[in-house]
């Protein structure tokens, strides 16, 4: 069976996700806080693109 995983809610710190950088700046933070993974809601209106390449960048993954 695998170990759970720990993710950190976007939603907490949504003021600092409404934008792009805002957002790249607040993932590079969480990763290095420890956290490897990302549950993302009231983020700004970024493009999934952007998302998802800043989430690898930091090497972070996105759960639901």
């Amino acid at each position: 069976m695998s170990q759970p995983v720990l993710a950190a809610q976007l939603y907490t710190i949504r003021e600092h996700t409404q934008t792009v950088e805002d957002f790249a700046a607040s993932m590079k933070k969480i990763r290095e806080i420890g956290y490897t993974s990302v549950q993302v809601s009231a983020i700004g209106p970024i493009p999934h693109e952007d998302v998802k390449r800043i989430v690898d960048d930091n090497g972070l993954t996105v759960c639901i």
